[in-house]
């Protein structure tokens, strides 16, 4: 591998990499590692990865993988052609929506977004999740119109078509037990759009009806408000974070505004 030149030491040391203790062929490694949508465990000093570095680097270059800062990086000699550009595979987060969900039982206000496919082929694989800011702790997040298990690892994945962008659900906001489905008359109804319903009721006892949930598949299942996933009022800086298999990322910083009142949830874009 040839050594960095002046203006890829100058790119390096911009996202803080020092260019003397970072190896182009190691960097490149997990460059694809991460453009993979594989994660920071698997090249962290705990995997079991030929090429490991701390999980602080680990975390460093994935984020810099998703915001497409390392896209110059490639391996000596190999230069994607315009056919070979179009068939990557590519996904974008779009604008957020906030709407009352009902199945004429259960009723629930769900903030979402659209991903969508802006590579000609459909894309596989996709996966979703979210981090609050700065807390860190990732959950992943599921897909509207796929089933939801109480496992963290249950979350499928989903196939994009181009002509069509799928709904992802962020986060959700529940009325407390007893609000009857017949007082909201604008709610959208499954007929349209399939949505799941956590029940609430069970945890009446111990939940004030205020707050939400990241929707995470275990609290879709099963929303307790011991559940990392449940935010109490307030507003929180969220980071969403897509990706598939083999193809490029995208991540989105959005302000959720957990709400003392569930009509009240609001999902929106930094201003």
């Amino acid at each position: 591998m040839k050594p960095w030149t002046l203006e890829e030491k100058s790119s390096l040391r911009s996202m803080h990499l020092d260019p003397i203790r970072t190896d182009r062929e190691k960097l490149i490694t997990l460059v694809a590692h991460f453009q993979k949508g594989k994660g920071v465990w698997a090249v962290s000093e705990a995997g079991k990865s030929p090429i490991t570095v701390s999980r602080v680097l680990a975390r460093k270059i994935r984020d810099l993988v998703s915001e497409h800062k390392l896209d110059w990086l490639q391996v000596e000699g190999v230069k994607l052609d315009d056919a070979s550009k179009s068939a990557v595979q590519r996904l974008r987060i779009l604008s957020p929506s906030v709407d009352v969900w009902t199945d004429s039982v259960d009723i629930a206000n769900y903030a979402t977004i659209e991903v969508a496919a802006v590579s000609k082929a459909e894309v596989r694989d996709c996966w979703a999740w979210v981090e609050v800011i700065p807390r860190g702790s990732a959950l992943p997040l599921h897909w509207a119109g796929t089933p939801h298990t109480a496992e963290e690892a249950g979350a499928p994945r989903v196939i994009i078509n181009a002509a069509k962008p799928m709904r992802l659900d962020v986060a959700v906001a529940l009325p407390f037990p007893g609000k009857t489905v017949g007082q909201f008359p604008d709610a959208k109804f499954t007929s349209e759009v399939a949505a799941y319903f956590p029940s609430s009721g069970r945890w009446g006892q111990t939940w004030d009806g205020t707050g939400c949930w990241l929707a995470q598949p275990l609290a879709l299942d099963s929303p307790s408000p011991t559940l990392e996933s449940y935010l109490p009022p307030g507003s929180y800086r969220i980071k969403v974070r897509i990706g598939c298999d083999v193809g490029e990322q995208d991540n989105r910083e959005f302000i959720l505004l957990s709400p003392n009142s569930w009509e009240e949830l609001k999902l929106m874009l930094p201003t």
